[in-house]
């Protein structure tokens, strides 16, 4: 199982990072050698640069084969992290919760009698209680 949550949208962008190379290997094919007085001049000078040129377009293909790639993975949503959590409990490794409380101006609203705040410290607490403990 693949650690996405969208996997065929993840699988569809991988698909796709074939298109800049699709697009690459099409432009290279297009262009026609025309021979006229200047151009002895500007083949020496591409011949001259011929190494150099051709690495920035491999670095671009890749840079444009890694953003689609990155998009596809943040369209599927990756989970890896989680994934791995599930299978480190298998194997009988430790656990860490984090409890967050946002004690900000909304929390200071009153619903009937009480206020906000007060319910969720009580459901913290609740929480916490019902925790198994490790010893």
């Amino acid at each position: 199982m693949l650690p996405f949550i969208n996997p065929a949208i993840f699988l569809t962008g991988l698909a796709a990072v074939s298109i800049p190379i699709i697009i690459y290997l099409i432009n290279r094919r297009r262009y026609r050698r025309l021979d006229w007085a200047a151009m002895k001049f500007l083949l020496e000078a591409l011949k001259k640069n011929k190494r150099r040129l051709r690495i920035e377009e491999l670095i671009l293909l890749a840079i444009r084969c890694l953003v689609v790639l990155l998009i596809g993975m943040a369209l599927g949503r990756f989970t890896g992290c989680n994934t791995l959590d599930s299978l480190a409990l298998k194997t009988g490794s430790s656990e860490a919760v984090v409890f967050m409380l946002d004690d900000s101006a909304s929390f200071g609203q009153r619903i009937g009698s009480d206020v906000l705040f007060k319910g969720a410290c009580a459901d913290l607490s609740d929480r916490i209680m019902a925790m198994p403990s490790d010893t």
